[in-house]
């Protein structure tokens, strides 16, 4: 679809939008471009949209690239923190988000525990291939003795995969230490499946923010769908 066009087609999306509220229901179509982190942790709230307005058609596309939502024709994008484009809206939609360094019990048994970041040197750690450069996604850190201060571990590569869907299966069959988001494992670790450790160094990023043009805030869906998933406080 030309650029141009795109404008007219998203305000006439908007007009059947507005009509069908107009009706008594909600209908239509969202395509929102996230990750499967983003995916995962905010499930609930997704799923409850869903059953509120069941005659709403969506489209998830999981993607770890950070992606030009207009351009390539999603109405919305989910990522960490709310630093956006200037003609965009971002609603914060989760809490802040935790890191852990995760493995499982047998691992530590025969490696030991890091304790330190600087300690995974020596530990067999999996990697996170990054689709935009190829590279790995280093592992960042909050130092604990300098609150202000990140540091950077960038993991080996004798495990490597470029979705995160494999980590959980990773670690808990012993073969390394993964950095993740402690959403993803902290039922693992309450079962004992998963044991964190660099709890003191823990990683926190800025929650899950929803983004999207800002002509669409008049959009009865997009209205309706920001509320669904607007975070109000701790959940």
């Amino acid at each position: 679809m030309r650029a141009d066009l795109t404008p007219l087609m998203q305000d006439i999306h908007q007009a059947i939008n507005n009509l069908a509220e107009y009706h008594g229901s909600l209908r239509g179509s969202l395509r929102i471009n996230g990750t499967e982190s983003a995916f995962f942790c905010l499930w609930h709230k997704l799923q409850r949209f869903m059953d509120q307005y069941p005659e709403v058609k969506l489209e998830l596309t999981s993607e770890i690239r950070f992606v030009d939502i207009v351009a390539e024709r999603f109405d919305m994008g989910i990522r960490l923190g709310e630093d956006v484009s200037k003609d965009m809206i971002a609603v914060r939609i989760s809490p802040d988000m935790p890191m852990a360094v995760v493995s499982s019990p047998d691992y530590f048994v025969r490696h030991g525990k890091p304790e330190t970041p600087a300690d995974l040197i020596h530990h067999q750690t999996i990697a996170l291939r990054l689709p935009t450069h190829g590279g790995l996604l280093a592992w960042e850190f909050r130092d604990k003795n300098h609150s202000d201060k990140i540091i950077k571990v960038q993991p080996n590569d004798r495990f490597v995969t470029n979705t995160t869907a494999l980590f959980s299966q990773l670690a808990t069959s012993g073969r390394g230490l993964i950095w993740t988001m402690l959403e993803h494992v902290k039922d693992d670790i309450q079962s004992g499946r998963l044991v964190e450790v660099l709890q003191d160094w823990r990683m926190v990023y800025q929650g899950y923010h929803l983004y999207y043009p800002n002509r669409r805030t008049n959009d009865a869906l997009f209205s309706a769908f920001v509320e669904t998933m607007r975070y109000e406080g701790e959940e």
